[in-house]
């Protein structure tokens, strides 16, 4: 199977429960996941990026309040 990488786990701050773990997959795309491991959404890669900047694959995952 596809790898996680780069966590980023954001804490509800009502419900811990409804807490999630987002992350990047090493084969590209994001994978988005609650407390219990059961996996929410699964978010496709972009294509490569380009020679001229344009965006292209997920790499990090940043959260900002």
């Amino acid at each position: 199977g596809d790898a996680a990488d780069d966590p980023a786990v954001w804490v509800h701050p009502d419900d811990s429960d409804a807490s999630i773990i987002i992350v990047t997959a090493k084969e590209g795309g994001l994978r988005v996941y609650d407390v219990g491991s059961e996996e929410l959404q699964s978010i496709e890669a972009t294509p490569a990026p380009r020679a001229d900047g344009a965006d292209g694959r997920y790499n990090n995952v940043d959260m900002r309040p």
